[in-house]
């Protein structure tokens, strides 16, 4: 009887889902078939987004406007001498103000809920702040050393120069970046060169069909569980578990049923993984976003907080702690471990809304969230605790 009505629950779940995990396939066999240019795929990847948030949303909501507003303006802005400070400054203002004007635009047949849009939003702003971060840092490393340029010259005009101009990539690019299937609706975060390996010509072998199978089976065992785990406990474990543990429980077996939502729509979109915190394997089909063995059962707090979400953390630790280390390693890190915190709140509510059941875990997702501050303090004291052993000691802790 449990069994039926969790079966249904989860198949109600995936059913909706599978037009947003079988449109990155299709554009895989076709960027493979047709071996398309990299250009023709930009576009390709640009039209597939649409239809993606068409098919989410409805064609009357104000996430599309939104969204390809957004785009827009920021890919001008980045022919600006200090974009990467202007995107800074406007896009937390811009994502603040998202919350109250998209949540008035719920016309139009909506596959999905409306508060995923935050995820999708969350992305889109990641995307563009790492971008205008890798074109500065590209500028100023190598302009200013190969092109001969100074700084009295660099500072002379507001726009960028021709030579400059030629570091950004075109707008086909830009938008296929920003608005490619892969992650688009539910994320994560993944680099342009992550993305670029989307156009890379591959086979659809025993290995990648093993990957596609694995990410479903996990997106259904972890939706199954987080949604009976009331049941299980009190059919199948003769324990008294206190009624909040098993909501933590089910928060936590939602988060990685999103996560692997996650990784079927990059796996099946044939994006690979490419991140200074993982080798680089060519040959790697499966994407990871997250270990739930890792952090269920940690070594440390920062092995929890870096296998929780990981291109999420690879984000912060690029583009977040290390340019910030000119205001101190102290200031970088809190600043780090604040976002942190806030981009791990974001996910939790996303996976209930897919679920829709963040308004009936709305309590609960407030008690996690404090604690998931209380578990970044402890991280920040290890890892400041960790720093005073190795220089003390000499040794790598």
């Amino acid at each position: 009887m449990i069994d039926t009505v969790i079966v249904s629950q989860t198949l109600n779940l995936f059913i909706p889902l599978l037009p947003f995990t079988i449109l990155p396939l299709c554009i895989f066999h076709i960027i493979n078939t047709l071996r398309l240019s990299q250009a023709k795929c930009d576009i390709l990847l640009a039209i597939s987004g649409l239809i993606t948030l068409t098919l989410a949303f409805g064609a009357d909501n104000h996430v599309i406007y939104s969204h390809l507003l957004i785009a827009t303006i920021s890919y001008f802005i980045l022919y600006l001498r200090g974009a990467h400070i202007i995107l800074t400054l406007l896009l937390p203002i811009i994502g603040y103000n998202l919350v109250t004007w998209v949540a008035a635009g719920t016309a139009g047949n909506k596959l999905i809920p409306s508060n995923i849009s935050q995820m999708t939003f969350l992305t889109l702003f990641m995307k563009i702040f790492s971008l205008s971060h890798e074109l500065r840092t590209h500028k100023l490393s190598s302009l200013s050393r190969k092109l001969g340029i100074f700084p009295s010259k660099y500072l002379s005009s507001i726009f960028v120069t021709e030579a400059e101009s030629k570091l950004l990539p075109s707008f086909s690019k830009y938008i296929g970046y920003l608005y490619s299937p892969a992650n688009l609706l539910f994320g994560p975060f993944i680099s342009l060169k992550e993305h670029q390996t989307i156009t890379l010509l591959k086979k659809t072998n025993l290995q990648r069909i093993l990957a596609l199978t694995s990410s479903t089976l996990l997106l259904l065992i972890f939706s199954a569980l987080g949604l009976g785990l009331e049941g299980i406990f009190y059919n199948f474990i003769p324990l008294q578990i206190p009624p909040k543990l098993i909501i933590f429980a089910k928060i936590r077996l939602l988060k990685y049923s999103l996560n692997s939502l996650q990784e079927l729509t990059l796996v099946a979109s044939g994006t690979q993984q490419i991140s200074s915190l993982l080798l680089f394997n060519p040959n790697k089909i499966n994407f990871s976003v997250s270990r739930p063995a890792c952090i269920e059962f940690p070594r440390s707090l920062l092995g929890l907080i870096f296998n929780w979400n990981l291109p999420f953390y690879n984000f912060i630790r690029t583009y977040v702690y290390f340019p910030c280390h000119i205001f101190g390693r102290p200031i970088a890190a809190i600043l780090a471990y604040i976002l942190t915190g806030i981009l791990v709140t974001i996910e939790l509510k996303v996976a209930l809304s897919i679920h829709n059941l963040e308004q009936e875990f709305i309590k609960a997702l407030i008690s996690v969230s404090i604690i998931i501050f209380i578990i970044l303090a402890l991280a920040i004291i290890e890892n400041t605790f960790r720093d005073y052993l190795a220089d003390k000691m000499e040794v790598c802790v």
